[in-house]
């Protein structure tokens, strides 16, 4: 290894800096020090959790990146004070002009944290960074977009200024976020990823599933507003599912815990802290919780909760109150534990095999399920939907100006409707295979004793509910149950008749979307 004053920095015929080394005239696009934080970017991946790997990977690149006293607001100025805004975010930026940004960021810094930066060095490492993220060859010159976001993700802020400012770079004219500048930014965070070599949890192939999410609410063409942005990013698409996880490693890296790890023994435990739900008093720390550490009885599949700061002695009574009335199974109100916004349940990430749910996966299967149960909500959703895409195709005929446009969008919008018509044969095959219920005039008792049941089998649920306090039987619910049957079948002639004439105008509509 060679010293840093063996190493001389140089540019070559197109502005792009390099470094060659005097001794052995080595030439290479990487500074000196630049294998240092490579090397602590590769120490994170004894992480099993990739959402937490990355977050830690992005932690280390903060701090040997001269980040962390740089605040968002202190990047957003010096942008604007470069006429860089928001509306030149496609622009690139020469070498030199990336050099005099990130060199007034750094002197900024400095001069409102009162700390001593190197500024010449600092800038240097930021952008060897941008380049070997976003120009690993140097052919081209950065975005202001692409250096924007990799400084936002790394400056010092809370993450409601980040999404606002993330939404201030999707944002258009009208305030607005569009499907196109929305798959813009999100490759941007998508490459960002891939330089770090977590693609396969947070890559390019979850961008079509990520913008469908975010505008599932809004199908028109017209962008969707701040609020529904933020509450898009506020869910934690998987795509950026390391963003919050990233805050709150930061915002529990001086938290001290007055505990032990039943892992490691370790007290006090220094960060984040994390309670096996199954386990009595069974605590991990932040070190054993990342490598999947595991002692007693304790596994990786129970679910865990995770603290980012630390409670009270009230707030842990609360939830021994809370955790005995569940197993009783009494509805107790209590108020709410005062670290409750720091509290995180890790069920999903605490599983031998990773695997992120998707929402849209969940609500499609609770539909199908709906709709042999519940007739009439499955029509009235098929009806909403049908209502929603024809407004879509109203705005599309409207304002849309290329003629290749609108003919793809009517092609996607008769495959729509041809699922719509699916969903009402189903409706009507389970309407015609349905059978008269039987209506028994005596309503069936649940229990017949009047005391309560004691069973022998070893097996029953030890919690007794106050609702089985009481083993008689009301005879109003079963008869509530016999009037909702009645008014099923007795509707069922005039849903098949409506089924029918839908399925036939809809097939009318197919016909004359068929593009010519």
């Amino acid at each position: 290894m060679f010293s840093a004053k063996s190493w001389k920095k140089l540019e070559n015929e197109n502005g792009f800096p390099y470094y060659i080394n005097e001794l052995t005239n080595v030439k290479q696009w990487d500074h000196p020090k630049f294998a240092e934080i490579i090397q602590h970017l590769h120490d994170c991946n004894y992480i099993k959790y990739s959402a937490y790997r990355v977050a830690a990977k992005f932690r280390a690149l903060r701090r040997l990146l001269f980040m962390e006293e740089v605040c968002l607001s202190t990047i957003a100025g010096v942008f604007e004070r470069h006429k860089l805004g928001v509306t030149e975010g496609t622009l690139h930026l020469e070498s030199y002009d990336l050099e005099a940004v990130l060199s007034d960021i750094f002197f900024a810094a400095n001069k409102q944290a009162n700390i001593n930066t190197d500024i010449d060095h600092a800038t240097e490492l930021m952008m060897n960074l941008l380049y070997n993220i976003y120009d690993r060859d140097r052919r081209d010159n950065i975005q202001v977009l692409s250096t924007k976001i990799v400084l936002s993700v790394l400056s010092k802020c809370n993450i409601s200024d980040l999404y606002n400012f993330i939404f201030e770079l999707c944002a258009d004219h009208n305030n607005c976020v569009t499907r196109l500048k929305l798959q813009w930014i999100l490759t941007k965070f998508a490459t960002l990823a891939a330089y770090l070599h977590e693609d396969v949890n947070f890559g390019h192939h979850l961008l079509t599933v990520a913008i469908d999410s975010c505008f599932s609410n809004s199908p028109g063409l017209v962008g969707i507003n701040q609020s529904t942005f933020i509450s898009w990013l506020e869910s934690n698409p998987q795509l950026l599912a390391w963003i919050p996880t990233l805050h709150r490693m930061q915002a529990a890296e001086h938290v001290v815990h007055v505990t032990k790890c039943s892992v490691c023994k370790a007290s006090p435990l220094l960060g984040l802290r994390y309670r096996c739900i199954k386990c009595s008093n069974y605590t991990q720390c932040q070190q054993c919780f990342l490598s999947a550490k595991t002692s007693n009885s304790h596994k990786l599949s129970h679910p865990v909760k995770e603290y980012c700061t630390e409670g009270s002695s009230r707030d842990f009574t609360h939830l021994l109150i809370k955790k005995i009335s569940r197993l009783l199974r009494c509805s107790i109100k209590l108020n709410a534990p005062s670290f409750v916004s720091n509290l995180v349940e890790a069920r999903v990430l605490s599983h031998n095999k990773e695997k992120f749910i998707s929402i849209d996966n969940e609500t499609d299967s609770s539909s199908d399920s709906d709709s042999v149960h519940s007739p009439e909500n499955q029509l009235q959703l098929v009806i909403r939907q049908l209502e929603l895409q024809n407004k879509e195709l109203h705005q599309m005929v409207v304002y849309g100006s290329d003629n290749q446009q609108i003919k793809k969008y009517l092609d996607d919008h008769r495959i729509r409707v041809e699922t719509q018509i699916q969903k009402l044969k189903t409706l009507k095959d389970y309407l015609r295979t349905a059978q008269p219920t039987t209506i028994d005039s005596r309503p069936t008792l649940r229990r017949m004793e009047s005391t309560p049941l004691i069973s022998n089998l070893r097996t029953e649920q030890r919690g007794i509910g106050l609702d089985m306090l009481s083993p008689i039987a009301q005879e109003h619910e079963c008869s509530d149950n016999n009037w909702g049957q009645n008014t099923i079948i007795g509707d069922h002639s005039k849903t098949k008749e409506f089924i029918t004439t839908t399925i036939l105008c809809l097939r009318i509509m197919l016909t004359t979307l068929a593009p010519g």
